[in-house]
């Protein structure tokens, strides 16, 4: 007898079987692909704003979207030009570009789109990159007054305090002046402070007590020589 050969019963079976493996193989290599295509490149989105305020750093009022602002973003590293956008493309102010995922991108402001009356700070702007996440980059940057910021203004003082001051000092400075020369003008009277009049009389006293002794030694030789 010959060998046995062994029919298949259900090939249709079979060949569903092996179809269905083959499938997932396929899908399988493209979920790879695509996940290693998405850790190869990020999204970089890039905001320009106006600074309209000394607080535009701080406060979201003090800014402004700025619409048509080219920016071209490239590797530092190399140099090579990775790509550009115009803000207002995405949202007011912004733009977005796919770049690879290197370690830091250089993003370059192109000064022939800066509004009038503004000017950049510190362009280019270098950003890193998340290698490991991939999470994607978000740079914001601010156009600021070409002539800066006007000086705040000095408050108002009330002018007439300070000339009504000045008024009355200037009528104190003439009455004064005006007793000065009253008093220089009146003739000297010989009177003074008490110490001075003290002095005076207990001058004239001992004058007196001096006259008053000389005329009675004077009295007394007189006297003596009639008597003689």
């Amino acid at each position: 007898m010959g060998p046995n050969m062994i029919g298949l019963t259900h090939p249709r079976l079979v060949m569903a079987g092996l179809l269905t493996l083959i499938g997932f193989g396929g899908l399988f290599s493209t979920a790879t692909a695509q996940d290693e295509a998405e850790v190869e490149g990020t999204t970089l989105t890039a905001y320009i704003n106006l600074c309209l305020d000394a607080g535009c750093t701080e406060l979201a009022e003090a800014i402004e979207p700025a619409d048509g602002v080219g920016l071209e973003i490239s590797d530092p590293s190399t140099g090579d030009i990775l790509g550009a956008c115009v803000t207002g493309d995405l949202d007011a102010g912004a733009c977005a570009i796919e770049v690879p995922l290197v370690e830091s991108v250089s993003v370059l402001i192109d000064e022939a789109t800066v509004p009038e009356g503004y000017v950049t700070d510190g362009n280019p702007t270098e950003v890193p990159l998340d290698l490991e996440s991939g999470d994607a980059p978000v740079v914001s940057l601010l156009l600021y007054p070409a002539d800066g910021f006007p000086q705040a203004e000095a408050p108002v003082e009330d002018l007439a305090s300070p000339e009504a001051d000045s008024g009355d000092d200037s009528a104190n400075d003439t009455e004064v002046a005006g007793d000065d020369a009253a008093v220089a003008a009146l003739p000297d009277t010989g009177s003074g402070s008490g110490d001075d009049s003290t002095a005076i009389v207990l001058t004239a006293s001992a004058l007196a007590a001096a006259t008053l002794g000389l005329a009675a030694i004077g009295v007394r030789r007189v006297v003596g020589r009639n008597e003689t």
